[in-house]
């Protein structure tokens, strides 16, 4: 191909442009997306978690005409089968939220409410097991476990709680002058906690390690810091920041940049929900005027995309992404709900490795300087 040059300074943008649409093909043969239709002849079903190796998907279906629910895994090549099933009256004690590395292992329930709450996991092997052994064993209930399968988190009266295999239950430390604490998530080992620590009118995020424990940095007005993952080497953790008119700002922390800031869509209501192990993809949803909920994720932290429009070229029609809820730890899956012809259903798609869209965002702000550029290319970037 020849490239006809009014100027030296415009051939190399010419050819610059002409290499970012090659490569624009190329990224796009590494996507796809698949509707994971409707379980257990459910009305409404949500992704809830993807496991670290990208292999499962953790759903929730429900029934309204018959008021039953689903917990189900999925995966490419069994489909969905149903983990557990009952009424929606008894359901929310039963809210599972995390999965182990590979999926074997489900974790996120109560077998009752109040304060004998016993909490327990379900695995391929033993199926629904209480996480501290045989009750009266109050643990309260279990919200994560480790990608090792080998650490459980949880609340119990006392506070924030742990339960390595073999080991008894390990009350976590609090903060002085924070009346409750509450373990959230997990790193993959079961080593690093992430949490919250609360006291009246402030809720702040706090993290567990060996050396012990510590809160994470506050944005300014902050009331109520929370955060909703944490890296598989537990060195970085994503979530929100409430003030006390309810506006959410959200966040990335690791030790060496500490708190920052991500971009917001300017709506107010966005909210990181998962991170890939190296941290440079974070996924979560956020709400837009006009549009309502959408599915978004953050490439280095800063370039902010709606999945919408980032899928667009692998996105059946019919399919609006509401929510994105988890990430693979190499980046490549993520896993969402979304409205499709009316009626909410889990996706789960596959999207190029994350250095070469770095390498296509770098290329298009170095050339244009203009970001605004990037969404007219149809990638979905923008400010």
């Amino acid at each position: 191909m020849t490239l006809n040059c009014v100027s030296l300074s415009r051939c190399a943008v010419a050819a610059a442009l002409l290499l970012m649409a090659i490569e624009g093909e190329a990224v796009r043969g590494q996507m796809s997306f698949i509707g994971l239709g409707q379980v257990e002849n459910s009305t409404h079903n949500r992704a809830l978690e993807l496991s670290n190796d990208g292999s499962t998907v953790l759903g929730r279906g429900v029934n309204l005409s018959t008021s039953t629910a689903h917990i189900y895994r999925w995966n490419l090549s069994l489909g969905a089968s149903t983990i557990w099933s009952g009424s929606t009256a008894s359901a929310p004690q039963f809210q599972p939220q995390s999965l182990s590395a590979v999926g074997s292992i489900v974790a996120g329930g109560c077998t009752n409410a109040g304060p004998a709450a016993v909490g327990y996991y379900w695995s391929e092997l033993s199926g629904f097991t209480n996480v501290a052994g045989p009750a009266p064993n109050s643990t309260g209930c279990v919200a994560a476990v480790s990608g090792d399968g080998g650490t459980f988190v949880g609340r119990a009266n006392t506070g924030a709680y742990k339960v390595s295999a073999g080991q008894p239950i390990q009350s976590l430390a609090g903060i002085a002058q924070f009346t409750t604490t509450d373990a959230l998530h997990s790193s993959f080992d079961g080593s690093v906690i992430v949490g919250t620590a609360a006291r009246p009118g402030e809720s702040r995020a706090i993290r567990w390690t060996p050396q012990g424990s510590h809160l994470l940095p506050t944005l300014p007005n902050s009331v109520a810091t929370i955060p909703r993952d944490v890296s598989a080497d537990g060195q970085i953790v994503v979530g929100y920041s409430s003030n006390s008119a309810g506006a959410r700002t959200p966040f990335v922390w690791d030790p060496i940049s500490g708190m920052q800031t991500l971009p917001d869509f300017n709506s107010g209501v966005t909210t990181p929900t998962d991170v890939s192990a190296n941290g440079l993809f974070i996924v979560g949803d956020t709400s837009l005027p006009f549009i309502g909920n959408q599915a978004v994720a953050w490439l280095d932290r800063q370039n902010a995309v709606n999945l919408n429009d980032f899928l667009s070229s692998v996105l059946p029609a019919g399919w609006n992404l509401t929510e994105a809820s988890g990430i693979s730890d190499d980046g490549r899956v993520i896993v969402g709900s979304g409205i499709h012809n009316g009626v909410l259903e889990p996706w789960i798609a596959t999207i190029p490795e994350p250095a070469t869209l770095t390498l296509v965002v770098l290329a298009a702000i170095a050339l244009t300087g203009r970001r605004s550029f990037i969404r007219r290319r149809s990638t979905g970037y923008f400010e």
